[in-house]
This record gives C-alpha cells, sequence and structure tokens, in this order.
C-alpha cells in the first residue's frame, strides 16, 4: 500500500517538476536599473518611512543596507541581499515609489545680501521730489575759501525763487522679490554748498546698493545770511526736504522695492546734521526761528513741505559723519540706532561741544552759530540713554578725513563704509535663529524667529523625515559619531542666516 502511494506521487512529481521549473523560470525580474549605486533613496510602507541605499546592483542581485524610521529618534542600519526575482517578497520597497535623497543632507547657502556686494547697480537720475522756494539746491566749487564762498553767495541769498529738487536713484539689479532696505544720503557743506553727485557720497550709494539697499542721494535747500536766525532756518529746510524725499521715496515703495521698515539715513558734515536731526528732532522741539515772527514766515512742520504726500515712516538708523546737534536732549525723542564717525581734531564741526568753524574764525563761530554737541558727547549721551550706538573716532584728524586732497574717497572711506554696513546689518535681522528639540517628541526640532520667508533644513549623521512650517521631523542613526542639525534660510527682506545644533548622546 505504502510502496503503490509512493510510486504514484514519484511519478506525478515527475510530471510536475518541469512544470514547476517552467514557472519558476518565467517569476520576472525586478527592475532596478533608475536605481543608482551608493546613492541614498527614500520611501515608505504604510506609515513606516524607509531610507535605503544600494550597495551593488547586477542582472541577477541586489544588496544594499536600508533604515527604518519609526517613532523612535534613532534607527539602525539593516543589510539586504537578494535576488532580483525575490526583490517584491524579500525587500518590497525596491519597487515602492521613491525619491532620491542626499545623504548627508546639506543646506543651500543663501546669497549674503547686505554683508557682501552681489549686485550690478543700476543709476536713475534727477528724480523731482519736491518744489519748494529757496535760493538755490546745488552749489559745486573746488578749492575756495569759505569767505569767497559766502561773498559769491551774498547778492542770491536776497530773494528766494522756485526749486525743484531733485534726487538720483542706485538700485541693485536683481530678480529678487524682497523688498530692499532703504538707505539716503545727504551731502554736506555747510548748508551752503555742495550737491547730491559729490563723489563721497555717490561712493557710499553705490557700495550699499550694492549689497542689496535702494539707495538715494538727494539735493535740498542752500543758502542763507550770515546770521543765526537765517542759518538755523536753513538747516530746518534741509530736514524739510530730506523729510519729503523719504515720503515720496515710500510712496513709490512698490515701484522700488522698498521695505519701509527699514528706513535708514546718512550724512557728512551738514548732511549729517540733518540726517540725525530727521531722526530726533519733532515738531515740538523744532527751533523758535522756524515759527512765524515779527522778523520771519512760518515755515511749517517738518512735514508740510515740498509735496503733498502724507506718507509716514520712522527711521532705523543713523549713519553721522562728523555731525552734530544742537540740542542734545532731542536724543531723548526716540531710541534710534546712530553710528558716528569723527575727527578728534575737527575744527568746522565739533568733536565734543563747541562751536562751529573754527577753521575760519573762533570769534565768527560765536556770533553766527551757536554751540553745538558733536559726535563725542552724542556718544555719551547715547550710552547714558542705552540707546544703541558707536562711536568711531579718527584720531589726530580734521573735517572729513573720508576724502583725499582731491576730495576723492580715501582708505577711510572704505572703513566707515564697512562699519557703517555693520551697524545697519544689526537692525536688518528681526532676531537670532536658534534650534530648538521637543523634548515630548525627540524627532521633533524647530526654529526660533519671525518674519521668516525661506527655510532648507540638514543633517549629518539621520535624516530628516518631513518638514513643516519652521519644523522638521528627523531620525539619527544610532551608530554615527557626528550628529547635527542644521538650518539655513533668509528672512522676509532677504537677509540669511545659519545655524547648526550638536545632537550630544
Amino acid at each position: 500500500m505504502l510502496n503503490d502511494f509512493i510510486f504514484r506521487f514519484r511519478n506525478r512529481f515527475i510530471v510536475l517538476f518541469p512544470i514547476l521549473v517552467l514557472l519558476s523560470s518565467c517569476t520576472p525580474k525586478a527592475n532596478l536599473t533608475h536605481y543608482q549605486q551608493n546613492r541614498y533613496y527614500k520611501t515608505s510602507r504604510g506609515d513606516t518611512t524607509i531610507f535605503f541605499t544600494i550597495n551593488q546592483l547586477d542582472e541577477k542581485r541586489v544588496s544594499g543596507v536600508y533604515y527604518m524610521a519609526t517613532d523612535l529618534p534613532t534607527t539602525q542600519a539593516v543589510s539586504f541581499r537578494t535576488s532580483l526575482r525575490r526583490v517584491s517578497r524579500k525587500t518590497p520597497f525596491l519597487v515602492d515609489s521613491c525619491t532620491l535623497y542626499n545623504y548627508p543632507s546639506i543646506p543651500k547657502t543663501y546669497p549674503n545680501r547686505y554683508k557682501e556686494s552681489l549686485y550690478q547697480v543700476q543709476t536713475i537720475k534727477n528724480i523731482p521730489f519736491a518744489s519748494v522756494k529757496g535760493h538755490w539746491d546745488s552749489y559745486v566749487t573746488d578749492d575756495e575759501s569759505y569767505l569767497s564762498i559766502l561773498a559769491k553767495g551774498l547778492t542770491s541769498t536776497l530773494s528766494s525763487k522756485d526749486l525743484e529738487l531733485k534726487m538720483d536713484l542706485y538700485i541693485p539689479q536683481s530678480n529678487d522679490s524682497y523688498k530692499r532696505p532703504l538707505l539716503v544720503c545727504i551731502h554736506g557743506g555747510a548748508f551752503y554748498i555742495g550737491d547730491k553727485e559729490n563723489p563721497a557720497i555717490v561712493a557710499f550709494c553705490k557700495q550699499f546698493a550694492s549689497l542689496g539697499y535702494t539707495t538715494a542721494s538727494i539735493n535740498y535747500r542752500l543758502g542763507y545770511t550770515l546770521n543765526k536766525s537765517s542759518i538755523e532756518r536753513t538747516g530746518y529746510q534741509a530736514i524739510q526736504d530730506a523729510h519729503a524725499a523719504i515720503r515720496f521715496l515710500v510712496n513709490k515703495q512698490n515701484e522700488y522695492q522698498i521695505d519701509t521698515s527699514t528706513i535708514f539715513v546718512c550724512g557728512t558734515s551738514a548732511g549729517a546734521i540733518t540726517a540725525l536731526n530727521l531722526a530726533y528732532m519733532t515738531n515740538a522741539n523744532r527751533p523758535e526761528s522756524s515759527r512765524k515772527s515779527f522778523f520771519n514766515d512760518e515755515l511749517g512742520d517738518i512735514e508740510t513741505s515740498g509735496n503733498n504726500l502724507k506718507e509716514r515712516f520712522t527711521i532705523k538708523g543713523v549713519g553721522n559723519m562728523w555731525g552734530a546737534i544742537n540740542d542734545i536732549n532731542h536724543l531723548k525723542t526716540a531710541p534710534i540706532p546712530v553710528i558716528s564717525f569723527h575727527g578728534d581734531q575737527d575744527r568746522i564741526v565739533p568733536y565734543g561741544y563747541d562751536y562751529p568753524f573754527e577753521v575760519v574764525s573762533k570769534k565768527l563761530g560765536k556770533i553766527i552759530f551757536g554751540k553745538m554737541y558733536g559726535s563725542y558727547e552724542i556718544h555719551k549721551m547715547l550710552k547714558q540713554l542705552k540707546t544703541r550706538e558707536k562711536l568711531v573716532t579718527f584720531k589726530n584728524s580734521d573735517h572729513e578725513p573720508h576724502v583725499d586732497e582731491k576730495g576723492m574717497p580715501n582708505k577711510n572711506h572704505d572703513y566707515i563704509t564697512k562699519e557703517m554696513r555693520d551697524f545697519f546689518y544689526d537692525e536688518l535681522i528681526p532676531e537670532e535663529i536658534e534650534i530648538f528639540r521637543n523634548y515630548n517628541n525627540l524627532q521633533i526640532f524647530a526654529i526660533s524667529g519671525r518674519s521668516i520667508g525661506e527655510i532648507e533644513w540638514g543633517i549629518i549623521g539621520g535624516f530628516i523625515i518631513s518638514t513643516q512650517d519652521q519644523s522638521a521631523k528627523i531620525v539619527f542613526i544610532e551608530d554615527e559619531k557626528n550628529k547635527f542639525i542644521t538650518v539655513s534660510g533668509c528672512y522676509k527682506n532677504g537677509a540669511p542666516f545659519y545655524k547648526s545644533f550638536k545632537i550630544n548622546d
């Protein structure tokens, strides 16, 4: 009986064996030709994310390593090796949909806007921004003495005429969508001479535009008779004109891609005096000489001259180059950061508290000017008020240490540009980025910070499972010695950031 059963089974097996062999030979090979060896891929099976790499792949076999990202903070490598006919059964994730994964994951480097010269600069000249009554708005001179200049202007200061004030714009050539900080530069010249195309001012504008700023150099009303009231009124009109220029630019913010929350002003000498007063003077503390009196017409409030635009703005920071202020208490009106540059032997605008124009005549300075608080006094008061500030003193230097004998920028100009760039840059950063780990879920990392425009996560010694908003879900390889989270990106104004977080086992 048993022999009969064995005999029948053997005969049937002999008949079925060729069929089984044929069926086996017909099992299709998995087509893995789209994979690259020693590259990492990401896929999933159900709710589990899998990362894998193929070390060897030929016509018959495939081998490699995979990592399963469960809900644990770490994962271990699992080796696999199988024939191409058994892939679907042994390592089914190889035939699933997958994406190439960069391991280690290094976030891209964002352009160092506002710190490095990244852009070519377009110049748009002679843009009208205000219509005013005044003596003149441009006076280009060479090496004339102050007394000669004053004598030439005497007849012109006896009357006023209609003036159309203009500015030159310097715009970075870029396809970036970010709105840019604005820097308005104001030339010097004792409120009597000067022009928006002063070589040093143009150099400031071009340099900051190459960093990513929209920059402007403006003309403003000049000229006065030799008395305190006339000089003070001309200085006040310069503030009104600078205010009109910024109102115009704020009105054109979309056209010129201006971020109106980051408006900076800088100036040299009289331009620095204007910049400081633009930041700190209010209508409540404007000079009495600007108000109506028996001898003078009413000049109006700061924001009521030049054009009918009503745009409001605040100054984010001031670049004060050998400027001064008439009333040190004005600095108490707002906590606006100031970086100051001044020669400690300046004989035109005092470094400390003194009369200006000592170079011409100390007696004349006392007659037609009041005492002024120079950069050193501004520095002391701002420090006392705990307002962010910095003073750079040029030892044994007189007025305008940034230009040579021909009025062209020198090495001090480059140094000033760099210092001002770095000082303003700190005002462009909403807050420092920090990386935090969620200790209720050790796979989750997040960054702090507001006004984030773009963000990219990176990892060394692990894998990024997913990202959402300002957080990332991560799994680390257990045996890796070096484990880092990195994040790069930029704020909404385009300023970049980069941060790294080391995982200590």
